[in-house]
This record gives structure tokens, sequence and C-alpha cells, in this order.
């Protein structure tokens, strides 16, 4: 017991060994205390037997307090690792653990791994992730706590105040109790025309010019592009019959205290406004640890006034941990009975949490459901780069909230684009075709994050699609150096293949479009006249090299070189200036994040606001989505009365519907 104790004392900590495992608490009277995985069995590790150990508060002086949180640690003596969970709520019934967190020893230093295992019940002895454990605490009638008979000589020892604590314990339930979908039908919607998917959509790869001279002393490159275009659905708000699951995660954290958690509960309350009773509604809010205040619930005449109930009694306090709210929300995802049409994840935070991208990415992998994650960053103090990070795991867009006032019509924005949606599971690959003379052409750069490259072919994977937009995917094709002379039938040559393949939400039905791309060939020799470009393919391609543009002042400015960032900027705007007037009316939407970013990287704006606002116009110009703030010379977020570039028209008008109710007030 001494060595064990001389040990533990070694590194600053003094806790009950209960097998192998560690209980600790700290002696504030407002600390939350954690018990979990107490196992039915004998205490026998180091010689020690169900021996009467005396505790007080004393023994729980000099914890980490790192989150303000009991945390539970668990050590093992050879190898040191530290395992982390939150805090489950005692609610007079048996109780189900999940854990999760690990830590790792580094020197002398511990600190969280940021290993957040979502599936705990596959275990691993190395990593030393734990098991799922039922209905080891529980409750008699009068609702005392009880304890395995093994360990109530240890758990009468502790004091009052921690026999107290333990009404914090929170359970982390089993998902499955969402509620059964209702399908909305009625004479007119079975009449209306059904919006045909297939006829829909259109999928077309193009480059900026269709032929070009070879060359036998260099090669050339081309911009070309693979477009999916989607027509607008007509389909009027209430006669939507695509239902959506949607998860929002709200941060109520302290900083959230006041105006912040007030505007969150407005625009929670005007989700009901646009959902119906095909749709779906789920509420977990986090602060240092999350609570799933209901299940996925059907959004009837009568569970909104459960939903606006619930909302009401939201409340700021506490730290912040994302992803305790994302593990509950992705175990939901997981374990639900009914899968509606669509699915989609919102987080809502004004902090920071260094963990919660490599956490988040971890838990994400396990996740098979379709789905996409949408975050929105409050004020000046959020980390904008982890946020814009989440969402683009599920190809989502970045919300820059800097005016609390603006949040429901960001949240509008993003919700129109989840109603809207019409296709899933979308997949594109794009592979050459090694034809001559061309057999040595290559793809020689692509743009943005969703290319991932399989030996010869590129492939795109994006879960969802929204009516009346576009995704256009831009690269570079290198035509290689030509020492032979082109001959006529060597001149048209099929160089590109591109195949697309989704799937329609509501029928399940799978459909697949293919679309190539063919060059004329000319000898350099040969008098042509000049080819004009494809003004589509330049204007994407220009958002694509602004974007780049812009990224890269965003890295010049977290060095202090605010001047380079000007330079970068200022060159790619003259770059622009030098077309002509119907390709600068085509660019309207990069230039103008151009601008913005031109103001955003002086050295007082970037650090006031500018580092955000640079995040959002990077992840939502590569993903053709969201809506991109836009601020005033004096730094004063403004209101958006124009459609912004991505907006489809479902957005634009429930926007327009939050702008004019707003407006009467």
């Amino acid at each position: 017991m001494n060595n064990i104790q001389a040990q533990l004392q070694h590194r600053h900590r003094k806790v009950l060994k209960v097998k192998n495992r560690d209980i600790r608490d700290n002696s504030s009277s407002n600390f939350d205390y954690n018990l979990q995985n107490l196992l039915p069995q004998k205490i026998t590790q180091n010689g020690i037997k169900n021996q009467n150990i005396q505790m007080n508060q004393n023994i729980f002086k000099n914890l980490d307090t790192e989150r303000n949180s009991g945390v539970m640690q668990y050590q093992q003596m050879r190898n040191v690792n530290w395992d982390r969970m939150s805090t489950f709520k005692q609610n007079n019934k048996a109780q189900e653990f999940m854990f999760n967190n690990q830590f790792h020893q580094i020197g002398d230093q511990f600190q969280l791994s940021n290993l957040l295992r979502f599936q705990p019940s596959l275990q691993n002895t190395q990593q030393n992730t734990l098991p799922k454990i039922k209905n080891n605490l529980y409750t008699d009638n009068q609702s005392t706590i009880k304890f395995p008979d093994q360990l109530q000589p240890q758990m009468q020892m502790l004091t009052p105040q921690m026999r107290m604590n333990y009404k914090y314990i929170q359970k982390i339930p089993k998902c499955d109790d969402d509620e059964q979908l209702i399908q909305k039908q009625s004479a007119r919607l079975q009449n209306k025309k059904k919006y045909d998917l297939q006829s829909s959509i259109a999928f077309e790869i193009n480059s900026l010019r269709t032929s070009c001279k070879v060359s036998n002393y260099k090669s050339e490159y081309i911009p070309a592009m693979i477009s999916v275009k989607t027509k607008e659905n007509q389909t009027e708000m209430n006669e939507r019959t695509i239902g959506i699951d949607l998860i929002c995660l709200i941060d109520k954290s302290a900083s959230m205290m006041g105006e912040n958690i007030n505007m969150v509960k407005i625009s929670l309350l005007l989700l009901l406004d646009f959902l119906g009773e095909q749709d779906r509604l789920q509420i977990i809010t986090f602060n240092e640890h999350a609570q799933r205040l209901t299940p996925l619930k059907c959004l009837t005449e009568k569970n909104k006034l459960y939903f606006q109930a619930v909302i009401s009694q939201i409340s700021a306090e506490g730290l912040t941990k994302i992803s305790s709210a994302t593990y509950i929300a992705f175990k939901q995802l997981e374990e639900k009975v009914y899968r509606n049409n669509v699915t989609s994840v919102f987080l809502l935070s004004d902090g920071q949490d260094g963990d919660a991208l490599f956490e988040i990415s971890d838990q994400i992998r396990h996740v098979k459901e379709v789905f996409t994650i949408s975050t929105f960053g409050f004020g000046d103090d959020h980390d904008a780069q982890m946020m814009t990070s989440i969402s683009n795991l599920k190809n989502g867009n970045f919300y820059y909230v800097k005016d609390i006032t603006l949040l429901d019509e960001f949240f509008a924005h993003a919700l129109g684009g989840i109603v809207s949606v019409i296709a899933e599971q979308i997949q594109i690959s794009l592979s050459l075709t090694f034809s001559k003379p061309l057999q040595d052409l290559q793809i020689s750069k692509t743009y943005g994050n969703v290319w991932k490259q399989r030996g010869n072919v590129y492939e795109i994977n994006i879960p969802q699609l929204a009516s009346g937009t576009r995704k256009d995917f831009v690269f570079e094709i290198q035509i290689p150096q030509i020492y032979s002379k082109i001959q006529d039938q060597e001149r048209v040559v099929k160089v590109l293949e591109a195949r697309l393949r989704l799937k329609d939400p509501q029928s399940g039905e799978i459909i697949q479009k293919s679309a190539a791309l063919n060059l004329t060939l000319f000898n350099q020799e040969e008098n042509v006249s000049v080819q004009e470009e494809n003004i589509d393919v330049y204007s994407q391609y220009m958002r694509v090299k602004g974007t780049e543009a812009i990224d890269d002042a965003k890295r010049a400015c977290e060095q202090n070189n605010f001047e380079d960032a000007q330079k970068l900027l200022d060159d790619m705007m003259v770059q622009l200036s030098k077309k002509n007037n119907k390709v600068v009316q085509r660019c309207a939407g990069i230039i103008q994040d151009l601008n913005q970013a031109k103001q955003a990287t002086q050295s007082t704006s970037y650090n006031s606001y500018g580092s955000k606002q640079l995040c959002q116009i990077v992840v939502n110009n590569n993903t053709q989505g969201g809506m991109n703030s836009v601020f005033s010379l004096d730094g004063q977020q403004q209101q958006q009365l124009n459609p912004s570039q991505y907006s489809n028209l479902t957005q634009q008008t429930m926007l327009k519907l939050v702008q004019t109710k707003k407006a009467k007030y």
C-alpha cells in the first residue's frame, strides 16, 4: 500500500485504487464527482483485500482540474494510461456506461491523447479501451445510491459531500428511442409531378479550350473541370415530402450567457417554423459534458410544443468539450431505428477546444450514416480553423457569426440547403484514356480537398446534393511534348472519361451518368484561328485560384507578413481585371471575396475578425456552399439582402422570410 501511495504522490495525485483503476474527486463543494465501471470483484491488486481504506477530503487535493470536472482516470502500473469519460447523471434506473478517452504519458506530463473511441465495446488491450458495463450502479426504492456488494465497505468511507455529488452522475442511454417516421401524404401531393432526378441533373466535363497546338519542346497546361448541375425544385415548403433528421449540438458553456444563448434559443425556435411532421429534430447541449435533451422526435404540432418547452430551459454554465456532444450525436446516428431521407448535424459553439478535431475525426470513422456537418462559430473567441476543419469532415459549411443577431439568418440559410437535398452518396470518378498520341497526358493539379487518387483514377465523394446548385471540381491537364507530326486521323482525341453515381434519397434509385473530354490537336506550324475560351470554365478556375490566393494570404498573416498577404491578393485582382466585362461579371463572386479578404488582411482587421472571415471564405468557396460574411470598412458584419453566390431558391426564400419577420420588430 505504501509503495502505491509513493508512486501516486510522485505524480502529485492521491487516489483510491480499485481493481487497478482510480476514483478521483475534488474537495470543492461544487465539484462534480464521477463514479463509473466499479466492477463487482474483490480488490486483490498488490495485496489489498477488502480493506477499509481510510478516505477523507484531503485525499483528493492537488488533482488535475484541467476541465473543471471530476475526471475518472484509470492507471495501469506497468504502462501508465489514463482513461477518461464524461460525467454521468443518476436517473434512478439501471445505468449504462461508455468509456472512450485516454491519457498518454509524455515525459512527466499527462495530456489528453485525443483518442475518443466510438465503439468502446471493441476492446483493445494496447489502447486500454474498456467495454460497455451495465447495471453496476443502481438505485433502490428510496432512490439512494447502492453499489456492488464487494465495494460497499469502501464506498461507505466516502464523505457525505462526496456521496451527495453522486447525483451528478449522468447516463448515456441507448439511442434507439427515435420516434417512428410520419409519411406526409395528401391528395394534392399525390397529384403533383415528382422532381425527376434523372432529367434534372446535368453532368459535364469541359476544358478552357477544346483545341491546342502541340509542341516538341514544351508541355502545355489547360484548366478543366467536372460539373454537376441541378435544376431548381419548385415544390413549396409545405408540400415537401422528403424528410430530414436534424441533430443540433448547442454550446451552453458560461461564455454563452446573455445575448448569445438567447439568440440560440430564438434560432432553434425558428427551426420549428420551417420543419414539418415528416422531419425529426434532436437537441444535445454541451459544456464540459454533453446532455441529450431530446430523442429524435417528429415535428408534429404537439411535439413542437414539447420542443418549445425544452428550448426555453437551456441555460449557460461550465466549460467547453465539443466531442462529448458529437459522441452522443454519432451514437444516435448509428443506433436509430428509423432512417429518414436526409440527415445533418448543426454544431454551434463560441469557444475553443484543442482536442475536438482529432477526437471527432476518430469518432466519425465508425459512423456509416450519410450526413453533413455545418458549423456555426460565434463571436471573437471561437477557433474558426477548428470549426472549418470539422465541417470539412463531412463536406459541410462554416458560418461565422460575429454579430449574434444574424444567427437566425445563417440558420435559415443552412436549413434551406438541407431541406432542398435531392440526391445523396454522390460518387464521381475521373480516369485517363491513354489514347495516342496523348498517351502521356497527365492531370497535373487538382483544386480543393475532395479529390482522392487511386492509381490513374481520381475519385470524389460528397454526401448530399441540393436542388438549384452546382458543384464544379477544377483541375489542370498537362499536354505532353509530341515529337511526331499529328495526322488527320489523330486530330480528335478522347483524353478523359468521367462517371457519376448518386442515389435518390426518397426512392433509393441509383442514377448513373457519364461524360468525356475530347481535344482537337494541331501541329505547331498550322495556321488556325484562336479559339474563344470557355467563360464558365474560366470563372470557376478563377474561383479556385482566387481562393488559393486567399488561403496563401491567410498563411502570410499568420506569420505577421501582412504586406505579403496584400500583394498576393493585389496580383490576383490584376489578373482578373485584364479580362473583358463579360468575364468580370461571371467572376463577381470571387472579386467580392478578394476585396473582403484584402480588408481582412490588414493588421487591425485580421486580429479582430479577419482570420475567421478568411477561414470561412476558403472553406465555403471550395465546397461552393454556405454564405460568406460581408464586413463594412469599420468592421461591422452586414446583413446580406442580396442572394449569396451559393444560394438556391429555397435558401433565398427562407432567408427572406426571416429578414422580413425581423424587419417588423
